[in-house]
C-alpha cells in the first residue's frame, strides 16, 4: 500500500505545470496592458472593452 501511495505522489502530470505557466503568462500580459478586470480580476484579451467573465466595462490602464 505504501508503495502505491509513494507512486501516486511522484506522478504529478506535467501538463498541469504548462497550464499554470500559460495562465500566469496571460495574467501578466493583462496586467501590463491594463485589461485586468477590476471587478472580478479576469485577464481579458487585448482590444476588449468589456470583461469576458463578468461583463463589467474595462477601464483601460486600471489595475485591480
Amino acid at each position: 500500500m505504501e508503495a502505491l501511495e509513494a507512486d501516486a505522489e511522484g506522478s504529478e502530470p506535467h501538463f498541469l505545470d504548462d497550464d499554470v505557466e500559460a495562465e500566469i503568462t496571460k495574467i501578466r500580459a493583462a496586467l501590463r496592458s491594463g485589461l485586468m478586470c477590476v471587478s472580478c480580476g479576469f485577464g481579458n484579451d487585448d482590444g476588449s472593452h468589456f470583461c469576458s467573465e463578468c461583463g463589467q466595462q474595462l477601464k483601460i490602464g486600471a489595475v485591480g
